[in-house]
């Protein structure tokens, strides 16, 4: 989406997802008037927001920043431009996913919704410190194992290991090991593994 504002600050431009989606990356592409500093919020209501993103030192070009947010409603809030003509955007990309039912989870007719496919998402944000979300959808029940290994091979931790019921799960990884000590910096690598479906993703971790 291209975008020009009016000539004065604060401004900004509100995007539509159409549905609340899980938000774990956002690029924006600037033209010459850029946002020096601005924040990014999210929101259910496009009234209520929550900041997944802020900066003061805005310089132009391409920003493109992991985030971690929840909503239906995604908006760049321009605080203060690099020139008093407002802000100017080329691009405002927004990478994510609609947030499916899980287990407590209901539609309408009070029918649960499953994933039709295994699925092991990125992780989000990523680099992380030391906080990061892992998503995976498993279209039946199975018994679910989601472990953390470094990049020698060795096991650090295990975030899941037991029976669920078919539909889409949220993780939390706090960077720590099986011992409750902060793990390295370093690349790791999370694998799920459900009935015959295995899968592993790297992600990196910056202290």
């Amino acid at each position: 989406i291209a975008w020009g504002s009016a000539y004065s600050t604060p401004q900004w431009i509100t995007i539509d997802l159409e549905d609340t989606c899980t938000i774990g990356r956002i690029v924006l592409n600037w033209e010459s008037t850029y946002g020096t500093v601005y924040e990014i919020r999210v929101s259910n209501n496009n009234s209520s927001w929550t900041t997944i993103y802020s900066t003061s030192s805005g310089d132009g070009g391409i920003d493109d920043v992991d985030v971690s947010g929840v909503g239906r409603y995604v908006q760049m809030y321009g605080i203060t431009s690099s020139l008093p003509y407002g802000f100017c955007i080329r691009e405002f990309e927004i990478y994510g996913y609609p947030v499916l039912a899980k287990r407590s989870e209901r539609t309408v007719d009070n029918t649960p919704i499953v994933p039709s496919l295994y699925t092991l998402y990125q992780n989000y944000p990523n680099p992380f410190n030391p906080k990061t979300t892992i998503e995976y959808d498993i279209p039946e029940s199975e018994h679910v194992t989601l472990t953390v290994f470094n990049m020698h091979g060795e096991h650090v931790v295990t975030i899941q290991n037991g029976y669920q019921p078919g539909g889409h799960y949220r993780v939390m990884w706090d960077g720590r090991d099986e011992n409750g000590r902060l793990t390295a910096s370093g690349i790791y690598v999370y694998k799920l593994a459900a009935g015959n479906f295995v899968a592993a993703k790297k992600m990196l971790f910056v202290r």
